[in-house]
């Protein structure tokens, strides 16, 4: 979905691997490639000075088996194959999606303090046509340098545990100036 306006793209090649299954655990999407290499945005360094306005935004599928399951995305300010080391900034409310196949997006609105080394900013996400309302960032990332690389990932969680056909497909993940 990139457009005029799109400064940095998540390398994923059309689309990457179905993951989740039947884990109930958190799992950061693969990048298209290999189910071993985690899908991260970054940042051009610089890209992101004096104060700019930017948005990050990803979205996909998810497809569940037999049963209902119960779907949530979080987008993270960091890349540490560590999820717990990275930032919540965005977090989906956990949300159903019936026998089938449903959209999800996630996004964040961010702006850069160079004096504070922050980010700030809202966010909101989809799940099923399912919305969770717009809200400041659950957390406020700090010690970001905008003269430096910035980096995202996205993470899903399927809290189903009985369905191993659930599969979830981040289908672009990338960053536009405002």
């Amino acid at each position: 979905m990139p457009n005029a306006n799109t400064f940095a793209a998540a390398p994923q090649f059309g689309g990457n691997s179905g993951q989740g299954a039947a884990s109930g655990a958190d799992f950061q999407f693969a990048d298209g490639q290999s189910t071993a290499v985690r899908l991260r945005l970054r940042l051009p360094p610089g890209s992101t000075a004096g104060s700019k306005l930017f948005r990050v935004k990803a979205g996909g599928r998810v497809e569940t088996g037999a049963a209902a399951g119960t779907f949530l995305v979080t987008l993270y300010h960091g890349d540490s194959s560590t999820i717990s080391s990275n930032t919540i900034i965005e977090a989906s409310t956990a949300r159903e999606v019936a026998t089938g196949d449903a959209a999800w997006y996630i996004e964040a609105v961010l702006q850069t303090d160079t004096d504070e080394q922050d980010l700030h900013g809202k966010g909101w996400s989809m799940i099923n046509s399912l919305l969770d309302a717009e809200a400041v960032l659950d957390n406020i990332p700090t010690s970001v340098d905008p003269a430096a690389e910035i980096a995202f990932t996205v993470v899903g969680n399927f809290e189903d545990t009985s369905d191993a056909d659930q599969n979830a497909v981040c289908d672009y993940f990338e960053a536009e100036m405002l």
